[in-house]
């Protein structure tokens, strides 16, 4: 479990590779401190490009998690 978080955005997705970027972008580009929020994803066994996605925004940021 990670300290200090004071908000968990929790996403449930399923087939998504066309909509994810832009939501997980505008999740990013908020002014709040990136350490103190968590992105919990929870696939719901996707058969797209979705989890590729993910892949990529969970190497790029530490506090996306894939469940």
């Amino acid at each position: 479990m990670r300290k200090n978080i004071d908000v968990s955005f929790v996403l449930g997705i399923l087939n998504v590779e066309r909509t994810i970027v832009e939501c997980l972008e505008s999740i990013f580009m908020q002014e709040y401190p990136k350490h103190k929020y968590e992105v919990i994803i929870i696939d719901g066994v996707s058969t797209d490009n979705t989890l590729e996605i993910m892949k990529k925004y969970m190497k790029k940021y530490k506090n996306v998690r894939l469940l």
